[in-house]
């Protein structure tokens, strides 16, 4: 599959993102792995809520895609190790995504106080993904000697960014992203 090609991420599952590894997409040993930047994919401006609802949707779905491309490379990270041997000026991806979900928060919450609780439906996919292979910790499994699979990304994230920047992400999904997954997507 080619990285860059969105068409080729659109066509794939949630489960069949959320299985793939670095050589799937083409990244060979973990130079790449390491360097690559969201920044540019994920790039939101707070100012653009003036704008009004329809265009934050828009934006918010157009942009659901890279969002996940982008947490796909974060479970691949926080599976791979060796970030330390990678120095870069380009911004680390945990913080890239955490600011991306402060800004889409910050897009989305005007309509939310207007009243409409539906999130539109490409965005709330995404954060679904990011929800179910990062954050969740209940799993379909009763094995309680077991750790989820999103707290073992999660032990291997702390291990490459650090426990303040993990704990930072948690912070911001949790100030921003305070209403229940089960709410209403927007058809």
């Amino acid at each position: 599959m080619d990285f860059y090609r969105l068409e080729d991420w659109e066509r794939l599952s949630n489960d069949e993102l959320a299985a793939l590894q670095k050589e799937d997409f083409g990244f060979i040993g973990n130079t790449k792995l390491w360097i690559y930047s969201a920044e540019s994919d994920l790039d939101l401006s707070a100012t653009d809520l003036k704008r009004g609802r329809s265009y934050v949707e828009k934006q918010l779905n157009e942009l659901a895609i890279k969002f996940k491309r982008a947490v796909v490379v974060l479970l691949v990270q926080a599976m791979s190790g060796g970030s330390n041997q990678y120095t870069t000026d380009a911004p680390k991806l945990l913080h890239t995504i955490s600011r991306n979900l402060e800004l889409a928060g910050e897009m989305y919450r005007p309509s939310t106080e207007m009243g409409n609780r539906l999130i539109p439906r490409q965005w709330g996919d995404a954060i679904v993904f990011l929800y179910e292979n990062v954050l969740d910790d209940d799993d379909d499994e009763d094995d309680d000697e077991q750790d989820s699979e999103a707290a073992i990304v999660r032990a291997g994230l702390r291990d490459e960014y650090g426990k303040t920047a993990v704990d930072g992400f948690l912070r911001v999904w949790n100030g921003v992203y305070t209403y229940r997954l089960d709410v209403a997507i927007d058809e």
